[in-house]
Formats: structure tokens, C-alpha cells, sequence
């Protein structure tokens, strides 16, 4: 019994773990987003460009960290108040 046991404490540890790896993989955007550099008061950035409904959507959802002086640009349609 104590054998069973610890078998299917492993099984279950072993997929928790895969899960844990393969989770950001998942989760990832779709989009390969067009990128461009812009600058702001002399400042260079790098941004992605975020233009359709999917891509906006995504957004940086899944981004745990941006490199330094990168960013992103929601591109909407038509000019309104947004939130």
C-alpha cells in the first residue's frame, strides 16, 4: 500500500511539474507583433505595435519583464476614450 502510494504521489508531482514548464508556453501570444523604434524627447524606444483586436487583446499579458527601453503601442481604429 505504502508503495502505491508513494507511486502516485510521484506520478502526480511529475505532472504538476510539467504543467509548471510547459504553462508559459501555453499561455504565449500567438502574435508575432511588427516592431519600430520611435523617439520621445530624444529618447529611442523599441516598441511592438499592438493593431488588430487579438493582438490588442494579448497585449503584454504574458510578459514577465520588458527589456530596457522597450515597450508597446495599441493602435486603435477611430479616436475615443479608452479604459
Amino acid at each position: 500500500m505504502k508503495r502505491y502510494y508513494f507511486h502516485n504521489c510521484m506520478a502526480w508531482a511529475l505532472i504538476a511539474l510539467t504543467i509548471s514548464f510547459l504553462a508559459p508556453t501555453l499561455n504565449a501570444c500567438p502574435y508575432r507583433l511588427p516592431q519600430t523604434t520611435i523617439s520621445i524627447k530624444g529618447q529611442d524606444l523599441t516598441v511592438e505595435i499592438a493593431h488588430t483586436p487579438d493582438s490588442r487583446k494579448c497585449g503584454l499579458s504574458i510578459r514577465q519583464t520588458l527589456a530596457e527601453n522597450a515597450g508597446m503601442l495599441f493602435i486603435f481604429p477611430n479616436s475615443r476614450p479608452l479604459t
